[in-house]
């Protein structure tokens, strides 16, 4: 599915357009993170107003938690964050409402991992994320 390809080669697509980049390297990272992000077939719910604003704070929402994970990706100690922010990357993916990304436009790169787990009910979900997320580690 989407997160198998996602991790390993999205990973390598990614380092691959970072390294025709120029400047700092975890900049050069956000951008081909978006650049990967964006060929992303979405259709989202919302006016056209709204859907065209939606879909570039959503790039820039998955390329936070995707720089979590890069953060935490050669780390072996973190096998448990790195499961639980591919998890919340595949909950992100499935949300469809224009209108959550407008709400949550302003999450900096530090809160971005808390703001989510609150919105996708994290504490009465707990087992269930849990559980999914045994599959990435």
């Amino acid at each position: 599915g989407v997160i198998e390809m996602f991790t390993s080669q999205m990973m390598k697509e990614v380092h691959r357009i970072a390294a025709n980049l120029e400047g700092d390297y975890s900049a050069r990272l956000v951008l081909a993170f978006r650049e990967v992000l964006k060929a992303d077939e979405i259709v989202l719910e919302g006016t056209e107003k709204q859907v065209t604003w939606a879909l570039d704070l959503r790039v820039k929402m998955l390329a936070m938690l995707l720089e979590e994970l890069e953060l935490n990706y050669f780390n072996r100690v973190n096998e448990q964050r790195k499961a639980m922010l591919t998890v919340l990357i595949e909950e992100l993916l499935e949300v469809k409402s224009a209108v959550f990304f407008i709400d949550n436009r302003n999450v900096k790169q530090n809160e971005i991992v808390n703001t989510l787990l609150a919105a996708f009910d994290f504490n009465n979900r707990k087992a269930e994320i849990i559980e999914k997320s045994k599959k990435f580690i």
